[in-house]
């Protein structure tokens, strides 16, 4: 029986349960080479779920923990599930000073696990990113606070605390709280952990990645809106780290099964045209095949570019699968 996978430089024997934690045969596996990654060009993710060392704790805590560390898989919701939708799934492996501790009230946990960021990923930006987190969370590296995210997801900036070619320890500090609390974290923290409330999903509860992608201008998101009626293919994309004066452009490619069926490139836009870091594109064009619930293998793939004035490469987004949409009225 084996643990599930996650990433870091260490090898399996020395995170297999130094204290007796997990049973026979389960370890917690940290190499990064054994992770799940995507990569572009320029930019790489590497999936850094798994077997986290985990303990309960106080929503008020500052001090991290030095021991009485058990395991919890990452992604997963804490137990005391118990509506007829979902129940628990994932196994505590319970320290011995804590595992009476009645989990189903718990409000905060801390997670920790070693990662070891890649030696090619000298000079990007190095980020954290949490698919679902409910609530709230803040994310320290060897000790130092290197940010806070927030339900539904969100994204910490490691940069300055994380090195190519290093390990370090990761440690994240989870608080759930109702989505009031949520909102009154972005002005007072302490005032939000005291609001009362119940939340039905706690904790890491979607995919946690860590992230490398280039340290200047950068596509951070980018949705995808198709028209039937208009023959039209619509993009909207998240810009980041863009010099205000600079002249950049959009490239598009749409693949179907790895085969590019559509390429095009937008307009030139300089740095000061992005409102709120977003820009829109369209283009027309209508696929032989229409995605609708009798067709649902009709999916393609959208891999934005963005270039400079000169028409180099500055950053390639990740790949975004879509469908263009047609529903038949029954």
């Amino acid at each position: 029986m084996v643990g599930w996978l996650a990433g870091g430089a260490l090898s399996c024997a020395a995170v297999a349960g130094d204290d007796g934690v997990l049973p026979s045969g389960v370890y917690a596996n940290w190499d990064m080479a054994q992770a799940y990654s995507e990569a572009t060009a320029n930019r790489e993710r590497l999936c850094i779920n798994g077997l986290w060392r985990w303990q309960p704790a106080d929503a008020e805590a500052s001090d991290m923990p030095d021991g009485d560390w058990g395991y919890f898989k990452v992604p997963g919701c804490w137990p005391g599930i118990t509506d007829y939708m979902q129940k628990d799934s994932q196994t505590v492996h319970a320290h011995p000073s804590w595992r009476h501790r009645r989990l189903g009230e718990l409000t905060a946990a801390w997670y920790e696990r070693q990662i070891a960021v890649p030696a090619s990923w000298t000079g990007r930006r190095i980020s954290l990113r949490l698919e679902y987190l409910n609530s709230y969370a803040a994310v320290y590296v060897d000790g130092e606070k290197a940010g806070q995210a927030r339900f539904p997801a969100g994204e910490v900036d490691l940069t300055g605390l994380c090195h190519p070619g290093r390990t370090c320890r990761l440690s994240l500090l989870v608080v759930a709280m109702p989505l009031k609390g949520v909102m009154l974290s972005y002005t007072d923290s302490a005032a939000a952990r005291e609001v009362e409330g119940t939340v039905a999903r706690r904790g890491l509860c979607g995919d946690v990645y860590l992230v490398g992608t280039p340290d200047g201008p950068r596509i951070s998101d980018v949705r995808v809106e198709t028209s039937v009626r208009k023959q039209e293919l619509s993009l909207d994309l998240g810009l980041e780290g863009l010099t205000a004066r600079a002249e950049y452009a959009v490239s598009a490619r749409v693949l179907e099964n790895g085969r590019v069926v559509k390429e095009f490139t937008g307009r030139p836009f300089r740095g000061y045209d992005v409102q709120e870091g977003r820009i829109a594109l369209a283009e027309r064009w209508m696929p032989e095949k229409l995605w609708d619930t009798h067709t649902p293998q009709n999916t393609y793939d959208a891999e934005l570019s963005l270039l400079d004035g000169q028409g180099k490469l500055l950053d390639t987004g990740w790949t975004v699968p879509f469908g263009f949409r047609y529903i038949r009225c029954l």
